[in-house]
């Protein structure tokens, strides 16, 4: 332990024993109002696929049980932003927010929690039950001198994930491993790997990718032979500006440069753009540790609830790449779950398809009874030809019942909620298209992408339902500053939106930036908190696409976001452009 961290655990050490007459009054007031309160730390930030899913799991199981639970959560946001610089303000944090709230058990997700409670808890909520979950190839040397304390283990099967991989690529001779060391949880899964790896040299080619760029993963699976696998088993060695790339991110930067399959271990990388694995789940993770706390809240000790150490996996495939790649879904392991397979007819029409083969029984039946009582045929026929036409009116009605609710779920899955503006997934969708078109056409393409300055503080000071008011208006104004059809405006998330100018060139986009800045001067919106001016302003990084230049979308947008950044970091309230290829900076 470093001195640093023994000066902050002697400090609150003092602040902790202020706090005892808070705690038990809070425990009180706990007990009068019969609420289990549960404190969850979580690692990760929001929008996480995987601790997104473990807190789904805590939910679902609380949900379903007997207690009137009082569930709050804490983002230690260790992915994104390095934990020695946030980790006082973090304590901090904590001491204020908990003075005079005690939980009464606490849940943590993956290393970053648990080592944070594992130093501080002592400090902070003594004696309180500690359940923890996602903690990479767990040992009980990590508990050291805990007491109160049990989970669920994340160990990852590497050598059952591969061997299934395998099972659907006999032929494959070659396999490459991105591994990284870059923390303890990386570490600790190089080392759980390693072994597996060693073993596997004997019958193929092992080729492991440690702590590699972009760029030279790229340089090395060009070496390999065409009969070639690659295995996300860590990070690469890239950041971002300003932050970590998210695990999502990485994946990403790995699938981009490599022309073979791409296999993972946990479900995130399907978003990445992977083949697919054996998965270790989140969500089965949070139910396994709700379900052990639940235990404890009842009455049982953590000491005597062992320590789970297998952890649930399943397989799933991401059919775009099945499709990419010529991967026969009949050679994938039986029960294995493919994301995003198109619903055949069958499926699609099922109950239809039934309704009609018991029409066509019934009236088979009818047709054998009118011949056997021919003097009520004329009866039955006039019968038959009724219920027919009710039917078929039934049908017809159902039919565009089905089709308006289709439309309706497909504006809405296009659509974001707040802003009414395109979301994500149409943006990415739409602009696929347009750079497959600019590329078949040799046209110019312009992208901005706008962020709101000190947009957090505005919403600290206004508030979330005037934050809310102040993204519609600013994408009201965004609208209307494109008037042509082809432009996209699309919300990209948080503060930030995109415009998409298909068939535009650098001057056009300048213009229709320069449109935008005096669109918010129009706005005219108060905003006390920002450091530049008492009025809303904008940030704008923009890049134009010449017609002899061809780039993917991703790398589009990474080049309007350095833009943005650039933006953001000379000052804010300004425009930074390019053109893709140049070195033009507009400010």
């Amino acid at each position: 332990m470093c001195w640093r961290r023994v000066s902050l655990i002697a400090l609150y050490m003092v602040v902790s024993a202020q706090m005892l007459p808070f705690a038990f009054a809070a425990d009180a007031v706990s007990s009068e109002a019969e609420r289990v309160r549960v404190l969850y730390i979580n690692s990760y930030h929001p929008g996480y696929e995987w601790s997104d899913g473990i807190q789904s799991g805590v939910q679902e199981v609380f949900a379903a049980a007997d207690y009137d639970t009082d569930l709050t959560i804490e983002y230690l946001d260790a992915l994104r932003f390095d934990q020695v610089r946030l980790q006082a303000a973090q304590v901090r944090l904590i001491s204020a927010k908990y003075r005079d709230y005690q939980p009464d058990i606490i849940l943590t997700s993956d290393n970053y929690a648990f080592d944070f409670m594992k130093e501080y808890r002592d400090v902070f909520f003594p004696g309180i039950p500690l359940v923890f979950s996602g903690y990479n190839n767990f040992s009980p040397d990590v508990l050291g001198d805990m007491h109160n304390v049990t989970g669920v283990n994340e160990e990852i099967d590497y050598r059952d994930g591969i061997m299934m991989a395998l099972s659907v690529h006999p032929d494959i001779r070659t396999l490459a491993f991105v591994l990284s060391t870059d923390d303890v949880s990386n570490r600790r899964n190089y080392e759980t790997a390693k072994p597996v790896l060693q073993e596997l040299a004997g019958q193929y080619e092992v080729v492991e990718l440690l702590d590699m760029t972009q760029a030279e993963i790229a340089e090395r699976l060009k070496e390999l032979p065409p009969e070639s696998l690659v295995f996300m088993a860590g990070l690469t060695a890239d950041q971002a500006s300003g932050r970590h790339y998210s695990r999502i991110e990485h994946g990403q930067r790995v699938v981009s440069v490599s022309p073979f399959p791409v296999y993972s271990f946990w479900p995130f990388h399907l978003k990445s753009g992977a083949v697919g694995g054996r998965l270790i789940t989140g969500e089965e993770q949070g139910r396994a540790m709700a379900s052990i706390a639940l235990r404890i809240l009842d009455g049982e000790f953590p000491e005597d609830i062992p320590v789970m150490m297998t952890s649930p996996t399943k397989d799933i495939f991401n059919y775009d790449q099945l499709k990419r790649f010529q991967i026969d879904p009949e050679r994938l392991p039986p029960g294995a779950m493919i994301q995003g397979m198109p619903e055949t007819l069958w499926v699609k029409y099922s109950m239809w398809l039934i309704a009609g083969a018991i029409f066509v029984v019934l009236q088979t039946v009818l047709i054998m009874m009118l011949y056997r009582n021919i003097r009520a045929r004329k009866k039955a026929i006039a019968a038959l030809f009724h219920e027919r036409s009710q039917l078929e009116s039934r049908v017809s009605e159902r039919t565009e019942a089905l089709q308006k609710a289709n439309m309706r779920l497909k504006k809405i899955s296009m659509e974001d909620g707040l802003t009414g503006l395109a979301n994500r997934r149409y943006l990415d969708q739409a602009l696929g298209k347009e750079v497959v078109r600019r590329d078949r056409h040799a046209a110019e393409l312009s992208l901005m992408l706008i962020d709101i300055d000190y947009f957090k503080q505005f919403n600290d000071i206004y508030g979330h339902l005037e934050g809310d008011a102040c993204l519609q208006e600013v994408a009201l104004a965004l609208q209307e500053t494109c008037v042509r059809d082809s432009d996209i405006v699309a919300r990209f998330g948080g503060e930030e939106f995109v415009i998409v100018m298909p068939n535009t060139g650098y001057n056009g986009g300048q213009r229709v930036a320069e449109k935008v800045m005096q669109q918010m001067v129009n706005l005219n919106i108060s905003h006390t908190g920002s450091d530049i001016s008492d009025r809303l302003t904008v940030s704008v990084g923009m890049v134009t696409v010449p017609k002899d230049i061809s780039m993917t979308q991703h790398a589009i947008i990474e080049l309007a976001d350095e833009q943005l950044y650039l933006a953001k970091g000379t000052g804010r309230n300004r425009i930074c452009a390019c053109l893709a290829g140049g070195n033009q900076v507009t400010a």
